[in-house]
């Protein structure tokens, strides 16, 4: 599997004004992620067919954020992507974490959140089944 090439990143910081981290995964905001999974999924240039994974990191008190990272492979053009979403650690008495769920773009989010749901109180919003 190769990288994904440069036009096709430069396409999507352009198209949503991401940015990219130091290993090549593209920054987008909580309420941006169901737009540009979206993008992702359906542009004939890119065809993101499949969801790998979703993994959900607790960065701890000292950081005080969390992170969703979505692992996608494009099966026909043979690239991969990570997507990084930053989410700001809740304090006692404050709700939890919440994204756009993506489990209508690709069933397999279906299980990958409700996996970080379960284990680290990420929630995802109009999931079917949080």
């Amino acid at each position: 599997m190769t990288n994904l090439a440069e036009p096709l990143r430069q396409l999507l910081e352009s198209q949503f004004s991401l940015t990219t981290d130091a290993n090549g995964a593209l920054l987008v905001p909580a309420e941006q992620i169901a737009e540009v999974c979206q993008f992702l999924r359906d542009d004939d240039r890119l065809f993101f067919d499949y969801l790998a994974c979703i993994t959900a990191i607790d960065n701890g008190l000292a950081i005080n954020t969390m992170e969703v990272i979505y692992s996608l492979t494009s099966i026909p053009y043979n690239h991969n992507l990570n997507l990084r979403v930053m989410l700001p650690r809740n304090a006692p008495g404050d709700p939890l974490p919440a994204l756009p769920t993506v489990s209508y773009i690709w069933r397999t989010a279906d299980w990958h959140e409700r996996e970080a749901f379960d284990l680290l109180g990420i929630t995802f919003l109009n999931h079917p089944d949080m």
